[in-house]
């Protein structure tokens, strides 16, 4: 049986994905006069892997007793994607937001 969400699935993370993405960047935007704020970015690929099931988003755990901790991404999501970005011309403020 054909099942759609093998192949048009990943569409709907990515779409969650750019989302997260486009608020951190708007949240960059409006820091950009902040001192000292370091400017954040998603690596998307890795991002995309961590949100898809049964993606490569981290190690998979395996519990063998109901006491175990379970072995998910604890709702962290795209989180573990979060890098700093590197400015091309840095502020003597120590700003790091690029518009």
């Amino acid at each position: 049986m054909f099942d759609i969400n093998a192949h048009l699935g990943v569409h709907a993370q990515a779409l969650a994905v750019r989302g997260r993405r486009n608020e951190m960047i708007a949240d960059n935007m409006a820091n950009a006069d902040t001192p000292d704020y370091k400017a954040r970015d998603l690596d998307f690929r890795a991002a995309l892997a961590a949100a898809s099931p049964g993606g490569t988003g981290g190690v998979a755990l395996s519990t063998t007793r109901g006491n175990h901790i379970a072995g998910g991404t604890g709702g962290a999501g795209a989180d573990g994607a979060v890098q700093y970005r590197v400015p091309l011309a840095p502020s003597l403020d120590g700003n790091t937001v690029d518009v």
